[in-house]
């Protein structure tokens, strides 16, 4: 057996050097960090009483659909709009930013990160397995998974994987005894229903892999040969429902409170999937697995071979310890296959398919074992977990080096914001958060934008400024685009890039290599002015 320590000072050493790298204020958040520090700053705006989004004037555009953020970051609720992340997510941030600012975000996050190694230790501890087979599974949930990204983006992913191993361990421990208090099993229930108010599919996924672990020491009792026992089938069927009952009862909660925040008692989060039909669901599957960039057979090949093991090694598949690992390992699959096409979106596919964390390291037990068992070289355990760590590497310099540029330009274009803005890009959302006060809208054409500017003018009397941020020449060879459709949205957009830079402009404020902002050349507008000048 191994000790723990020394593993979480690693972790500790990891994240410290992270955070340290990278941009240490607001304008540095990435990812959907950004939009859950929005959510923070609008639910302290109104005084911790509504989450919708605070914007400042909504005169001009009364139904939302000029708004920057859009989904999967917002959901129109008439006559609000609402950040889709998890309300539970910036309840629990909320105090700790108050108290410590910028750090504060991160706290949760970091400290569950670190608390998830303790409960995936033990689970390793409580399965049994031999003190190779912990090291090799720790160093790779630590090394090659997005952990510490996670753990420095500001996000629930590390609370949930806190969730999950902690409802795992408490199973692997207790199950086999049922003379433990059932109100253990019912607050597993409880455990694995609030990953719902984070990420329900992910916690509904969650609950049939531990089911699957009660099934497994169910059947280990049975081949004790204890099946004579009475007692035996309604102590397991009792413990289970107690388990299944602390998930509905949670999952009930869950709804109510949506309906109570939101008035709809869908999750907000959804919304972005739920009109994919099963084509798109099935690549998107295909994708996860096997055909988008950073697909599951790219960053971790061998896991694929864990499928075979479930066909090969007889002795290995039929021994009492490996029953409840093999369980382990089906769950795992069927989350993977299924997570996917539930949520049939391409967005966890940065660098790693990150969605399917934190089930991975649960794979690399059972390929560590396996090692174990065939009495692998060291060099195997190595090469597998650094083929996979080199991905995470890559992915921790970009996540630096995109915390510095975001803001930088950030910072570069603040000073020329104007009260009024028009923009015909979405992604500038990433570098304007920071200027919550100010008014954005987002026009989709040349034309759009021609006549926003014309409304807007004769709404305000001032002219908007417009915000353009430069896009390359659509390069198909040089791309980062997941998919076809994608590449095709690019082109569109390139388009209306250079048909609204092409525009004569009355003054440039701001242009850098990235970003130019403007007036537009008016001849209605000027007439006005002549006119207002002409009646003062």
């Amino acid at each position: 057996m191994i000790t723990i320590k020394k593993y979480l000072f690693l972790f500790l050493i990891l994240i410290l050097t992270q955070l340290n790298l990278q941009e240490k204020s607001y304008k540095g958040l990435i990812q959907d960090g950004r939009f859950k520090y929005i959510q923070i700053q609008d639910f302290i705006h109104f005084q911790f009483k509504s989450f919708e989004r605070h914007y400042p004037d909504t005169e001009l555009d009364q139904d939302f659909s000029h708004r920057i953020y859009k989904l999967p970051f917002e959901h129109y609720v008439p006559p609000k709009v609402y950040s889709v992340f998890p309300w539970v997510w910036t309840v629990m941030n909320v105090p700790f930013y108050m108290l410590l600012p910028y750090p504060g975000l991160f706290l949760i996050s970091f400290s569950f990160g670190g608390i998830s190694i303790y409960y995936f230790y033990k689970i390793l501890v409580n399965l049994g397995v031999p003190g190779k087979v912990q090291k090799y599974s720790i160093l790779f949930y630590i090394l090659s998974t997005p952990l510490v990204i996670y753990s420095s983006w500001y996000y629930e992913a590390t609370f949930c994987s806190f969730l999950l191993y902690f409802s795992i361990a408490s199973f692997t421990e207790n199950f086999r005894n049922f003379e433990v208090s059932k109100l253990k099993y019912f607050f597993s229930g409880i455990i694995t229903g609030f990953h719902l108010f984070l990420r329900i599919e992910v916690g509904f996924l969650n609950g049939v892999l531990i089911s699957l672990i009660a099934y497994s020491y169910y059947l280990l009792e049975k081949k004790k040969g204890l099946q004579e026992n009475q007692n035996l089938r309604r102590k397991y069927l009792f413990g289970y429902s107690l388990f299944i009952l602390g998930v509905l009862i949670l999952f009930v909660i869950h709804l109510w409170t949506n309906k109570l925040i939101y008035g709809i008692y869908e999750p907000l989060i959804f919304y972005d999937v739920i009109d994919q039909g099963l084509k798109h669901r099935f690549l998107n599957l295909l994708g996860y697995l096997f055909t988008y960039k950073f697909s599951l057979l790219i960053y971790f090949p061998v896991s694929f071979y864990t499928l075979f093991l479930l066909r090969k090694g007889k002795n290995f598949l039929h021994s009492e310890e490996n029953l409840t690992l093999k369980f382990i390992l089906i769950g795992a699959w069927i989350f993977m296959l299924l997570l996917p096409v539930v949520a049939s979106q391409q967005q966890g596919m940065d660098m790693t398919p990150r969605y399917f964390f934190p089930i991975l390291p649960l794979v690399s037990i059972f390929l560590f074992q396996r090692y174990e068992e065939l009495d692998s070289k060291k060099w195997v355990y190595t090469l597998t977990i650094l083929y996979s760590s080199l991905f995470i590497f890559i992915f921790s310099l970009l996540s630096i080096f995109t915390t510095r540029q975001v803001a930088k330009s950030s910072k570069a274009i603040g000073p020329y914001i104007g009260e009024t803005n028009l923009v015909s890009f979405v992604n500038i959302n990433d570098y304007v958060y920071n200027y919550p006060n100010k008014n954005y809208y987002l026009c989709d054409t040349k034309d759009e934008l021609l006549e926003w500017n014309q409304k807007i003018i004769e709404k305000t009397k001032v002219r908007p400024r417009i915000i353009l941020q430069k896009m390359g020449k659509p390069q198909k060879s040089k791309s980062i685009f997941h998919s076809e459709d994608e590449f095709e949205l690019y082109k569109v957009m390139y388009d209306t890039y250079r048909e609204i830079y092409s525009l004569e402009k009355e003054k440039i404020y701001f242009e850098d290599d990235r970003f130019i902002i403007f007036d537009l050349t008016s001849p209605e507008y000027n007439e006005r002015k002549n006119n207002f000048s002409e009646s003062d």
